[in-house]
């Protein structure tokens, strides 16, 4: 069996932990990589009372995204729970909690696992 040595480092403890792989090193010319780098510069535009359009840039290395989370949390809670999911590079979510302060982030997501998440964005509705 082929094998990659991935090493890996935590940055932070906690809600919104990351994690960066900092060296990818193959076996054999048979490895290949299925991590992801994180997602880059996660925007949200408010649409109406409900609801939100966010876009992002896909991650520029690793293996291909079949999908990604959205996640929210109502501040100053640190559960965050599931928005939504799109299989491109933006969504508009609706039904969202108003008259609250949340924020969300993106991670990508395939049969090899979830990728590090996005930079995070306040939303007040």
């Amino acid at each position: 069996m082929k094998a990659c040595i991935v090493l890996c480092v935590k940055q932070r403890q906690g809600v919104g932990s990351k994690i960066h792989v900092l060296l990818i090193i193959p076996h054999k010319a048979h490895c290949r990589t299925t991590y992801f780098q994180m997602i880059g510069m996660l925007k949200a535009t408010v649409q109406g009372n409900d609801s939100i359009h966010f876009s992002w840039k896909a991650p520029a290395e690793g293996g291909k995204p079949s999908a990604y989370e959205i996640q929210r949390h109502e501040l100053p809670n640190d559960v965050w729970v599931s928005a939504g999911t799109a299989v491109d590079t933006e969504k508009t979510i609706t039904g969202q909690p108003t008259g609250k302060k949340l924020e969300f982030r993106v991670f990508a997501v395939n049969k090899a696992g979830d990728g590090p998440v996005s930079n995070v964005v306040v939303v007040a509705l």
